[in-house]
Parts: C-alpha cells; structure tokens; sequence
C-alpha cells in the first residue's frame, strides 16, 4: 500500500494514522518540512522513517503519528 501525504493540508496538531503491515510493506510519502512521529511496532519486520523526513515537532504545526505494527512486513516513511 501507499498513501501520499504530499497535497493533503493537515492541521495543526497531532494527525493519527494507524496502520498495519502483515506480510507486506506500507509506504507513506510525506511532504518535506512535515514533520512525522513513528510509532509502529515490528515484530520480525521494519519501521523506518528515510533521510530528509522531519522528525522534530514544532508547536502550532502538524504532526504526522504514524502508530500500528508491522508484522513480518514493513513500513517505510519517505520525504518528496
């Protein structure tokens, strides 16, 4: 699965996604300057979040969380 953030408003805040990677791989596509908390759990699989995503919060902006478990699969965030 893929889910692009990239022409999405968010607002400020905390935005909760929940996702769960069975035996697969979900990608997600983050604007840059967007800045996104994991909280995926792996269980014999992977959560990554790539080079140039942001990571660091800032009050009175969005915040992308990213919260679930990737179960023999993988969830990778990527900045475009």
């Amino acid at each position: 699965q893929i889910f692009d953030f990239r022409d999405i408003d968010l607002p400020d805040g905390e935005t909760l996604i929940e996702v769960l990677a069975l035996l697969g791989s979900v990608d997600i596509i983050v604007p840059d300057g967007l800045a996104v908390r994991m909280e995926v759990v792996p269980v014999a699989g992977d959560a990554t979040i790539g080079r140039g995503v942001e990571t660091r919060e800032r009050e009175g902006r969005p915040v992308l969380v990213i919260a679930g478990s990737a179960i023999l699969g993988s969830v990778t965030v990527k900045a475009r």
